[in-house]
């Protein structure tokens, strides 16, 4: 009779020691405003192909992510009126699934055709905020890639570029999503095996912010992960550079860079050109609230 009680005491214990994390995956769903004059439509190829590679980015870091259709297709007209106090109130409203955050995009698209080429390049507006409380938990833009097609692009090659421009900024939307979430709402999976990334040097351009804001950012720099030195180059009125080498992986810096910019309460849009790092202080700055240094 010991024997077995021991060998299931044993099974339970194991048992615990294998459990998944107690954490629940937060239910998301990402949905496009397209009212604005100039917005993509959210039944534009492009804009489907962006909500599908970021649907995809979000599910893989461990949130329930849910399609619109699925959740509004019998009971809405997703249609017409995809304003944002429309899209809140369908998701607050529809029953099918408890949402704990919607993501709300938009996205641009600016055409310069000349005689050589025609330029090509987006812009994609995030929001992420609570459908039942209506609190927003952090607003960006982000830049997609700048392409260029020829001189005489047709539409459906118009479409099929924007769309290019749209998917390369995809993991820069899940991440600025990621760092507005808070980590509780994650289940917390084994980590892949980490391989060791090269040193990479990166220049680092803060446009628009002010010095007390610099005073806030440089400690932030000082403990991203894989930091191998930081020096000022340049510094002005309007403009701060830095020197920044680093093994961060690039995802990782400009997951960091969104997190910082969020818990110093500071909107700002990233671009990466290259080494390039370039920060562009946006108007209308939330109340500053500064967190704790840890886990970067």
């Amino acid at each position: 009779m010991k024997t077995l009680l021991l060998t299931l005491l044993i099974i339970f214990i194991v048992g615990c020691s294998n459990a998944p994390s107690s954490k629940i995956p937060a239910n998301v769903v990402v949905l496009v405003e397209d009212s604005g004059a100039d917005a993509i439509t959210y039944d534009n190829r492009a804009m489907r192909r962006l909500v599908s590679a970021i649907n995809s980015d979000l599910s893989q870091a461990g949130l329930n992510v849910y399609d619109e259709t699925q959740l509004f297709m019998d009971d809405f007209n997703r249609n017409q009126a995809r304003t944002k106090a429309a899209l809140i109130d369908m998701a607050r409203s529809q029953r099918k699934r408890t949402l704990d955050y919607v993501i709300i995009i938009s996205a641009d698209a600016n055409i310069n055709q000349q005689s050589h080429t025609t330029g090509i390049s987006t812009l994609i507006s995030v929001q992420t905020l609570n459908p039942n409380s209506g609190r927003m938990l952090g607003t960006g833009s982000i830049s997609g890639n700048k392409i260029n097609a020829s001189p005489d692009c047709s539409r459906s090659c118009f479409i099929e570029k924007i769309g290019e421009s749209l998917k390369a900024a995809a993991g820069d939307v899940a991440a600025f999503v990621l760092a507005d979430i808070p980590s509780h709402s994650a289940v917390n999976y084994p980590s892949p095996i980490k391989q060791q990334t090269p040193i990479q040097v990166y220049s680092l351009v803060f446009n628009g912010f002010s010095q007390n804001d610099i005073s806030d950012i440089q400690p932030y720099l000082d403990i991203f992960s894989g930091l191998k030195q930081v020096r000022l180059v340049n510094t002005s009125q309007h403009s701060t550079e830095y020197w920044y080498q680093s093994s961060i992986a690039r995802p990782k810096l400009k997951r960091n860079l969104h997190r910082m910019l969020n818990e110093l309460a500071l909107n700002g849009a990233l671009q990466l050109n290259g080494q390039v790092v370039t920060i562009s202080k946006l108007p209308k700055p939330k109340k500053n609230t500064k967190f704790d240094l840890d886990n970067w």
